[in-house]
């Protein structure tokens, strides 16, 4: 009798279970009236299976293959000091790695002071001995001083590179690796100024490129170039499908508003003045990737704020805020939307100390974007308000990806021309009566919307040039090395293999349509 009862309960569970599994697949799998298609490139591009719970996995993995090398643990180095982007980009990049163990690493745990944002650090170097890719930006004066003086640190990095599948400098990070030894004859790329000067001081052989590597050692000029020398690492880990996925994801197909970031391409008299804010170390000449404090009183000031929210997408904001910060004169702060001073963006903890409530006028606003936490902004009636309220006093109001849906859903791209995101961009911008243009960023009179993610940085370089004219705009160029290099030519549906597009357009679908979808 026991059983017989025994077996009926469990006859009973089977079902239940066969029955829930059963309809929740029904779900995924059905085609549904709010998974209308949205044309990407052209009619006739393949596609994969439908991806359901069940079989995702194996078609993902059946279509990118196996990483080339296994990496599962990720540690980039953050001190006191050290610059944002080349803190941040590796993050984003990296975190394309879905599976792999990823954390910026502190001196400390807690807040750490980047040049442009506090972030948060779990781990300190007394936590960790083992990393499969370490990766060590540059930073500020201050900050590179201090570590270059750390021998506790130096003796870190060499016990983590010992086990260390790939090691990266970013930068002046490569200065930090030389001091732990690291880069004795190897082939580094290093950035203006002095640069075959600066890789023969620390025993190294200058390469003149954004980025390179010899074997395991990886190595960029500094500032923007983290996004290229990243994604080429990406590439050497997982493949170049999974770049292609990368760089669709990060809309990376950069269009810079003119050519810079180098001294053949920056004006003599640019180049002259950055000159001047060089400094030196031990025979090393060296330029703050920051621009200076003072405002010589010929240029107006400016009030820049850049709103964040919880799940905004790292780089729309970063990008920006590390090209706006350039302009001599300009207050540019991240102003954050809610009560808790710290905000969560994918792996990254940032605390942002000014909120809304701080802010009642601003020069130039600038609204990144992200997925289900912009749309919970732009169904939000108090952070609509406050942009509205702000939109009536800016000279500029911007946007970088879906951040266009929350000036949309603000009422202010009602008859304009605008661009987005890739994902669904045409019915997005139609809803919110824009006239959308296929374009990486697109100015209507002082309303600014830019492509998806990495297309801010281009759109705040043209902001630049619009705000102080170009050779303000080259002489950030120049201290970002703005002349971007993709490993390969993608970033745009049109770019991408069919197959990968449809696995992305998949991904984004599973998230955003049961949001976006019409009532």
């Amino acid at each position: 009798m026991a059983m017989s009862r025994r077996r009926k309960i469990m006859l009973v569970l089977v079902l239940s279970l066969t029955a829930l599994f059963g309809g929740i697949y029904l779900y995924l799998a059905w085609p549904t009236a709010e998974y209308q298609p949205y044309q990407y490139g052209r009619a006739d591009r393949a596609k994969l299976p439908r991806l359901t719970m069940m079989n995702h996995e194996s078609i993902m993995r059946g279509l990118l293959g196996e990483p080339a090398i296994p990496v599962k643990t990720i540690g980039i180095l953050v001190y006191d000091g050290v610059d944002t982007l080349e803190a941040v980009a590796p993050m984003v990049v990296f975190s394309e790695l879905m599976s792999v163990k990823l954390e910026y690493v502190g001196r400390r745990s807690g807040v750490v002071a980047s040049t442009l944002a506090d972030l948060f650090v779990e781990h300190s170097i007394d936590d960790i001995d083992q990393l499969d890719v370490l990766v060590v930006p540059g930073g500020n004066r201050a900050g590179l001083e201090a570590v270059l003086d750390d021998t506790g640190l130096h003796d870190w990095l060499r016990r983590i590179d010992e086990g260390s599948m790939l090691t990266a400098a970013i930068g002046d990070g490569a200065f930090l690796l030389a001091k732990a030894g690291l880069l004795q004859d190897r082939s580094i790329a290093f950035g203006w100024p002095q640069a075959q000067a600066n890789a023969a001081a620390v025993g190294a052989r200058f390469v003149d490129k954004q980025y390179t590597n010899d074997g395991k050692y990886w190595s960029s000029v500094g500032g923007a170039a983290a996004i290229d020398q990243s994604l080429a690492m990406l590439q050497a880990i997982a493949g170049t499908r999974h770049l292609q996925a990368a760089m669709l994801d990060l809309e990376y197909d950069p269009e810079p508003p003119f050519r810079g970031g180098t001294a053949d391409t920056t004006p003599p008299e640019v180049l002259e003045a950055l000159s001047a804010q060089t400094w030196q170390r031990a025979g090393l000449s060296l330029l703050d990737a920051t621009a200076t404090d003072s405002n010589d009183g010929l240029q107006e000031p400016l009030q820049i704020g850049i709103l964040v929210y919880e799940d905004f997408f790292t780089l729309d904001a970063i990008g920006p805020l590390a090209v706006l910060s350039q302009i001599e004169g300009a207050q540019v702060r991240l102003v954050r939307f809610g009560d808790q001073e710290t905000i969560k963006s994918g792996r990254t903890r940032l605390r942002v100390p000014t909120s809304t409530a701080d802010v009642d006028q601003l020069d130039l606003l600038l609204v990144p974007g992200g997925s289900n936490g912009t749309w919970s902004v732009s169904r939000n009636p108090a952070a609509l308000d406050w942009i509205r309220a702000i939109d009536a006093r800016s000279r500029y109001t911007a946007s970088v990806c879906t951040g266009s849906w929350i000036l949309g859903a603000a009422g202010l791209l009602k008859d304009r021309r605008a661009t987005s995101n890739w994902y669904r961009a045409g019915q997005m911008m139609t809803r919110y009566g824009a006239q959308f243009m296929p374009q990486r960023y697109v100015a209507d009179g002082k309303y600014w919307t830019s492509a998806g993610v990495s297309a801010g940085i281009d759109l705040s370089f043209a902001l630049i040039a619009q705000l102080r004219g170009e050779p303000a705009a080259h002489a950030a160029m120049m201290r970002l090395h703005y002349r971007p290099t993709p490993p390969i030519d993608a970033g745009s549906p049109e770019k991408t293999e069919d197959l990968v597009l449809d696995m992305m357009v998949q991904m984004y679908d599973y998230v955003m349509v049961p949001l976006i979808r019409e009532p």
